[in-house]
């Protein structure tokens, strides 16, 4: 049977023995932030209807879409969440993964649809407006997006974050909760703040501006705006920071976890303190943006289609 390698045994036994040292002169904390939110009541679409619009949208049928002017440039997957970068990519398209929402709702509510990028190509190709390429193309309206934005916003809420300290150790192992005095808790939670600042605290938003032009005599007949949230249930968001305090000064700093490092100590409530690394967020918050766009897109469509319809309006 082989013998144990000394060095490698003397390597183990020297980290286990500088651990101990480390532990003795410091002591160990960890910090868990939850972001909470006071909900405010969801804000109804900001619609203004016209007598012409009341007069003609039960007979359209035919509807040309005119994307904004400035797009931003992304693939599919980047706009749903699920890819980082756009390394790879064969094709992409500005305004792609927004306007097929749009037009997709559009053929689902029934519409016929003359697409945006027809509209925007034939507009370009003649030097022509796009009012006369939907009246070419046999539209009744023109469906003028003007902005579609993602957003992280506080507006409609108020926002805190509520934290608790525990005991740790220098591997990052979370133990019981624990009361520390006010020059120890100053400092960590200056750590807690600076580990809370690199997360997006605010709320998931989307926002869609949109007007309707009658092809038939080019009048403005109807309106819609409106900013969509998250609801604060879908807005969690959680932080935590660990800080070593020196037993001999009083002075701390921080001890930011290895990457992949696992706890195996648990808080008082009994659950596991593991730290671990997570999806990108920037990934994760843009495929949240891109399911609450499909609500917001629902939500104008259901409006286009029920003249003075509160119900549309507010509900989803």
């Amino acid at each position: 049977m082989r013998q144990p390698d000394l060095d490698s045994l003397f390597k183990i036994l020297m980290v286990v023995v500088l651990a101990t040292m480390q532990s003795a002169c410091w002591s160990f904390y960890a910090v868990r932030s939850t972001f909470s939110v006071s909900e405010a009541p969801a804000q109804a679409a900001d619609v203004t209807e016209t007598d012409q619009y009341r007069t003609m949208i039960d007979d359209v049928k035919r509807i040309a879409v005119r994307a904004p002017d400035a797009c931003a440039n992304e693939t599919s997957s980047q706009s749903k969440g699920e890819a980082k970068s756009g390394e790879g990519v064969l094709l992409k398209s500005n305004c792609g993964q927004e306007m097929a929402l749009l037009e997709r709702e559009l053929v689902k509510a029934e519409y016929k649809v003359v697409s945006w990028s027809v509209v925007n190509s034939r507009s370009k190709a003649n030097n022509r407006a796009p009012l006369d390429v939907a009246k070419e193309m046999k539209a009744d309206i023109l469906l003028q997006v003007n902005s579609m934005e993602r957003l992280t916003t506080s507006a409609g809420a108020s926002f805190q974050w509520e934290r608790r300290f525990f005991r740790s150790d220098s591997r990052w192992n979370i133990y019981n909760l624990v009361r520390v005095n006010s020059r120890t808790r100053t400092q960590i939670v200056r750590h807690a703040k600076d580990a809370e600042g690199r997360i997006q605290s605010g709320r998931i938003s989307v926002s869609l501006n949109a007007t309707v032009t009658a092809v038939a005599n080019g009048e403005v007949i109807w309106f819609y705006e409106r900013t969509l949230s998250e609801a604060s249930s879908d807005n969690t968001v959680e932080s935590v920071s660990f800080s070593a305090c020196s037993l001999k000064n009083g002075l701390c700093k921080p001890w930011p976890p290895r990457l992949k490092e696992r706890g195996q100590g648990e808080y008082s409530s009994g659950i596991s303190g593991i730290v671990e690394i997570e999806s990108p967020v920037e990934d994760r918050r843009r495929a949240r943006h891109n399911e609450l766009m499909k609500r917001l897109v629902k939500n104008m469509i259901d409006s286009l289609k029920n003249p003075s319809s509160p119900e549309a309006r507010v509900g989803e």
